[in-house]
């Protein structure tokens, strides 16, 4: 339903919890309503915000259910409470609120967890390392407990630079499972789509070698050989009618390292392809390494669980 849009450092992302702030019940309220430094952001003098809490901040009217939840956080950080999680979150989170979807931000706040005792500003942040843009009221209920983050993303109500839904369609159940049979319904001639074809060999499993690959041989080559002869036989066009999206697939050895595999899936296009190297325009850019790849295939890893622990990055 694309609730919350995100761009920037997804690992990061998934660190902005409810948890990392004192929850807007009243004994926090009272707690934090004594005086405090203000952090740079302009005071009303002798105004005080929703809760009783002094106003760190002046604001454009109308004045919005959040503005007190902003005021809490701004003076919780004054209190040196949060150092603990600015110390393990190392992050600065751009947050737009929305009245309503496509419409422009109504409040826009800089929150700092990487820098000093942490902070919040009224405004844009100078640097962020992720920027969410959601509507008020989802805010307010991811606050609440009443709306996790991490579902919002799997149900695809979070989405990832304007494309989360896109990714979350990229799952195992789209190709055909490397299963012995598979590797024989595939094994006859096929179109190599464009590939460079290696004459007279064969790839694992049997099946004609679609590309010419650098070497050394990855286990996952296989995968992407019986990838593309699927393509080749329309089996796969309901499924590139319905996800109407090219991911590019980046496999690394391990983490940090640059990749050994670049492949281009296109699923908008014709009947389907994939091809080896970097896709000329895609929707959707994924980096996991070659085994966590091939056990998101075999189904031993669920891909939403890889990208929540940081397994997979999603561009």
């Amino acid at each position: 339903t694309g609730k919350m849009k995100i761009k920037g450092n997804m690992r990061k992302a998934s660190a902005f919890t409810p948890d990392l702030f004192p929850p807007p019940t009243e004994e926090n309220f009272k707690k934090y309503a004594g005086g405090a430094s203000t952090g740079g952001a302009s005071a009303s003098s002798g105004s005080s915000s929703a809760g009783g809490l002094p106003s760190v901040f002046q604001l454009p009217p109308p004045a919005l259910k959040s503005d007190s939840l902003f005021n809490l956080m701004a003076l919780y950080f004054t209190t040196g409470d949060a150092q603990k999680n600015v110390d393990k979150i190392k992050a600065v989170f751009q947050l737009d609120l929305i009245p309503k979807k496509g419409q422009p931000p109504v409040r826009r706040w800089a929150i700092d967890m990487k820098n000093g005792q942490g902070s919040v500003k009224y405004g844009v942040a100078e640097k962020s390392d992720v920027q969410f843009t959601m509507t008020e009221d989802d805010f307010i209920a991811i606050q609440d407990g009443k709306l996790n983050p991490q579902t919002a993303f799997m149900t695809g109500k979070m989405k990832i630079k304007g494309n989360m839904r896109k990714a979350s369609a990229f799952t195992p159940d789209l190709f055909p499972p490397p299963t012995e049979e598979n590797f024989k319904k595939y094994a006859g001639g096929a179109s190599t789509g464009g590939a460079s074809a290696s004459s007279g060999s064969s790839s694992a499993g049997g099946l004609p070698s679609v590309f010419q690959l650098p070497p050394p041989a990855l286990k996952s080559d296989s995968l992407f050989n019986l990838m593309a002869l699927y393509f080749t036989t329309g089996d796969a066009q309901k499924n590139v009618d319905k996800i109407k999206a090219v991911f590019q697939l980046d496999l690394i050895p391990k983490k940090g390292q640059p990749p050994v595999r670049r492949w281009a899936i296109d699923m908008k296009n014709g009947q389907g392809s994939v091809k080896y190297g970097v896709a000329e325009k895609s929707d959707v850019q994924f980096t996991m390494t070659e085994d966590d790849f091939i056990a998101i295939q075999d189904g031993k890893l669920n891909p939403q669980t890889a990208f929540m622990t940081g397994k997979m990055k999603i561009k």
